[in-house]
């Protein structure tokens, strides 16, 4: 299986704040993110500090980078 080793970047900074990888493309796996997000806004999904940053990024949203 090939994977996509990929970066989500802060629009702040330019840093890298998040290091993942996926089957899918990384555009899709960005767009995941903030469906998962959504979820754990909604109380469907368990919140974590990823989606907390996100959450606090908004409305600024991070870039993504393949590595």
């Amino acid at each position: 299986m090939v994977y996509n080793i990929y970066g989500l970047i802060s629009p702040i900074d330019g840093q890298v704040v998040y290091v993942g990888r996926t089957t899918k493309s990384i555009e899709y796996r960005l767009k995941q993110h903030y469906w998962h997000l959504n979820e754990a806004l909604n109380g469907e999904r368990r919140m974590n500090k990823r989606f907390v940053y996100l959450k606090n990024l908004l409305p600024l949203k991070v870039g993504i980078k393949l590595l």
